[in-house]
Formats: structure tokens, sequence, C-alpha cells
């Protein structure tokens, strides 16, 4: 049993840190005062990687329209989602499988087919790229990820719940508005994390809807031929230590909500 404990330790740690040791090689060089990225030439340890950062305003701008987009795309693919899951659950057993068929298959298909296919519809209509056009695309997945979210919540809705509601008079609205949506909270706030952070990160998609005003991920996406530069690392190392907060607030929300 020793042995079999010691390489389950041993597969845990080289599973962490195949997944964890590149990223944390890359936060460490943006505190590195050189030039050239280096993790093994240190030149001394500085913050100035990120004070040029916060200085450069493509950065300021390409963040302003991520950050913007991907609220937008949240919201959207939420409603989407919502609406979608809540029809899916009044459909008879043949007709719920093949529409959940349907509304998953955006996730399986490749990021730069959406993009063009998206591209294409609203061209067509004289809408050229942008941020509209950003969110549209990004919508067209990411509402599948947020639809399996509330259809997964909703299956936890007990009938008694709502046959109960309708003996004492309730209208189809009131059980929606205060048993429904009550239930679904939790799936409304992890859909919300989950669509903002895969919007935000999104690069297939967005490369061809993104117009004249790039993303963050476009914008760092375009150092891959010029080389990557220490505000770059700088940057990554913010949005890491941001992740892990927000996906640190995410647990604990879940174990309060499960001693509820």
């Amino acid at each position: 049993m020793k042995v079999k404990t010691g390489v389950y330790v041993l597969y845990v740690s080289v599973f962490l840190a195949f997944l964890f040791l590149p990223l944390a090689i890359m936060a460490v060089t943006a505190f590195n005062d050189n030039l050239a990225i280096s993790f093994t030439r240190w030149n001394g340890f500085t913050f100035r990687w990120f004070g040029k950062l916060f200085e450069d305003s493509a950065v300021r701008q390409s963040l302003t329209v991520s950050i913007v987009t991907a609220s937008a795309t949240a919201i959207f693919s939420n409603i989407l989602g919502f609406s979608a899951a809540l029809y899916v659950q009044t459909l008879d057993k043949t007709l719920r499988n093949v529409l959940y068929v349907i509304l998953i298959a955006p996730m399986l298909m490749p990021g730069i087919i959406l993009g063009v296919s998206t591209l294409i519809l609203w061209q067509s209509l004289g809408v050229s790229g942008g941020e509209f056009l950003i969110v549209m695309a990004q919508s067209s997945f990411i509402a599948s990820y947020a639809f399996l979210l509330f259809l997964i919540r909703l299956q936890k809705v007990q009938p008694f719940w709502l046959e109960a509601a309708k003996d004492l008079g309730a209208t189809d609205w009131a059980i929606i508005r205060h048993i429904i949506l009550p239930f679904l909270k939790p799936a409304f706030y992890l859909s919300f994390v989950f669509a903002f952070f895969v919007s935000f990160q999104d690069f297939n998609t967005t490369l061809f809807v993104f117009g004249t005003k790039k993303t963050l991920p476009i914008y760092i996406g375009s150092f891959g031929r010029k080389g990557i530069t220490p505000e770059i690392t700088a940057l990554s190392a913010l949005m890491i230590v941001f992740a892990c907060t927000i996906a640190s607030a995410l647990e604990i929300y879940r174990r309060r909500m499960n001693k509820q």
C-alpha cells in the first residue's frame, strides 16, 4: 500500500508540475530586470515591467475592449442558455434529445469556423467587424456552455415544488420568479464567470471579427512574430493572479451554498 501511495503522489506531482510549472516560470520572468526574457539569466528583481505595462495605451485599449465584450458576451450567453434550458425541460424525451444535440453542437465546432460564419452572415447584412461581432461570434458557442450549466441545475428541481405551487394558484411567471430563478442563482453566477473567462481568453473565433479594435488575446498574439516582451509576461502574471483569485472566490461561494 505504501508503494501505491508513493506512485500516486509521484503521479499527482508530475501532473501538477506539467500544468503549473510553465505558468510559474513565466510569472517569475515578469520580475526579472532583463530585457531578454529569461528564467536562468537573472539580472535582479524589479517591478518596472508592470509600470511600463500600464503606460502602454495599446494594452489599456485592448484590455478595455476585452472586458466590455466579455461582459456583454456573458450576459447575452446567460440569457440564451437560460431560455434554451427552460424550454428544453418542457419538451418530451424525443424532442428534448434532438434539441439537446443541436444546442451543444457549437461547442464541438472549431472556433475558426464560427468566426468565419459569423463574419459572412453579418457582413451580408452590412455589419463590419467590431465589438458587436465579437459578442455575436463568441456567444454562438459560449451560450452552449451556459445551456448545459442551467440544464444540470434545472434537472435538480423537484416536480412536487412546481405541483404544490400550481395547487396554491401560482401562475407560470410566479413559479419562474419565486422558485426557478432563486434556485438557479448559483448557476447564474457560475455561468457568468465561466462565460466571461472563456470570452476574455478567446482567440480563434475573435481573430476573424475583431475589426480595428483588438482584444487582449489578439494583441498578445500579435507578438508571436515580433517576439514576447517583458511587459507581456507582466500582463500574463497579472492575469494568472486574477484567475486564481476568481477561482478561489467561486470555491468559497460553492462551499457556502452546499452548507445551506
